[in-house]
């Protein structure tokens, strides 16, 4: 009996990781290239909020780019598309040459036990809500904590002497420091493993902390005066926006 095995290729998986944003352009030619050397099986865009993985915010444009760039003679490859909530499944629906679903869920007891303090049963026991809940909270999560990593990253360089401070400036805006809230709904999020709803209320705060201390840092290194916004005053001026209607 004869055994076929499956190769997939994930340029997907590494890009998301990347806080630097990789133009879209980039991105449709490596993947014409892999089409090209063979690959029949790709792990190629993710229809996730931008919020929490900005790398794939293009997902939709990298496809069609990637479909206008195959020869007509070239056989199409299998696509996979990664979705967490209803929204990204539209999304992906809506998107030619996107040929398979892809959802998060492991399939290892061990590393679901120890990444959320929940069994398989418990995870499968979970309601839909909380399920794509889950799975965006894992990603925000993931996400936020790559931020604060490749901040602390370039503070060591500086630190070691790798990077002066006016480099280490230059450098900073290829780290994406953006404030996050929870993916889902308050009575949704409490349905979470209590395990990861720590971790995400966790890595909040050590955030909260990373972009404090990298704007004391910006006025700290800046030749010149920086205005920095009054956090009470923007929000006055948002509730006399919203009641001024």
């Amino acid at each position: 009996m004869t055994e076929t095995v499956k190769i997939i290729e994930c340029p997907r998986d590494a890009w998301q990781g990347l806080p630097e944003i990789i133009p879209t352009s980039v991105k449709i030619e490596y993947l014409l290239k892999l089409a090209s050397a063979g690959f029949k099986h790709i792990d190629a865009v993710s229809f996730v909020s931008p919020d929490a993985v900005k790398q794939m915010s293009d997902s939709e444009e990298v496809m069609k780019g990637f479909l206008a760039g195959l020869p007509a003679e070239a056989a199409h490859p299998e696509i996979i598309g990664i979705v967490v909530n209803e929204k990204g499944l539209q999304r992906a629906l809506a998107t030619p040459g996107v040929t398979t679903l892809g959802y998060p869920y492991s399939i290892s007891a061990y590393f679901r036990r120890a990444n959320a303090n929940m069994s398989r049963a418990e995870s499968r026991a979970l309601s839909r809500p909380a399920a794509l809940a889950y799975s965006t909270e894992s990603m925000r999560l993931t996400t936020r904590l790559m931020q604060v990593a490749s901040w602390l990253l370039l503070q060591r360089a500086v630190n070691e002497g790798e990077l002066t401070s006016s480099q280490a400036q230059a450098e900073r805006v290829r780290v994406k420091l953006s404030r996050q809230e929870y993916g889902c709904a308050p009575e949704v999020f409490e349905q979470l493993p209590s395990t990861l709803r720590s971790l995400s209320k966790r890595s909040l705060r050590i955030q909260e902390r990373v972009i404090h201390l990298d704007q004391s840092l910006v006025v700290a290194y800046s030749p010149e005066p920086v205005t920095t916004r009054s956090e009470v005053a923007f929000q006055v001026e948002r509730l006399r926006a919203a009641f001024s209607n």
